[in-house]
């Protein structure tokens, strides 16, 4: 009888001390590295763009008019004067049709024919460089002559960003 109670009570700490590691167990997951398409359906990048022109070749042009459709949508022309050729910055939304007008008037008020760019607002714009990348040693193992060795590559990040497909 005293070696029943013996064997009970080892078989309950055994039953203790399993149920104890596995409660107080670190679970290490270390995910592989894979590639992540972003979706862009969320974002709306605006662009902005710088505008110049060829310098003006007649000398009786006393101003140039400039006008900006974005999407079909006229907006009220800028004037300029006739020695500039830097006219300034335009900003659409990405994948709006751009469409710029320039036309320059000489002292009779006489119009040129118009130059016209028509254009989609791409971003073609790489985004800057990550910061520093460095490496740390966390373990060494022997290995024999005959073992394959291969690189492994772990993504120890919490999260994916968000739109993972």
């Amino acid at each position: 009888m005293v070696l029943t109670w013996f064997f009970y009570l080892w078989v309950a700490l055994l039953v203790f001390a399993i149920l104890y590691a596995v409660c107080n167990a670190r679970v290490v997951v270390t995910p592989r590295l894979s590639v992540v398409q972003i979706r862009r359906d969320y974002m709306a990048d605006l662009l902005t763009y710088s505008v110049v022109a060829a310098a003006v070749t007649d000398s009786d042009v006393v101003t140039r008019e400039l006008v900006v459709a974005v999407n079909g949508d006229a907006q009220p022309a800028v004037y300029f004067a006739s020695n500039m050729t830097d006219l300034g910055t335009v900003t659409a939304l990405q994948n709006s049709s751009v469409e710029l007008t320039l036309v320059d008037v000489d002292d009779a008020g006489n119009r040129s024919e118009p130059a016209s760019l028509v254009f989609v607002a791409l971003d073609t714009l790489a985004p800057s460089a990550p910061g520093s990348i460095g490496v740390t040693l966390v373990s060494e193992t022997t290995v024999t002559p005959d073992e394959p060795v291969a690189p492994e590559v772990v993504d120890n990040t919490d999260s994916a960003p968000e739109g993972d497909a």
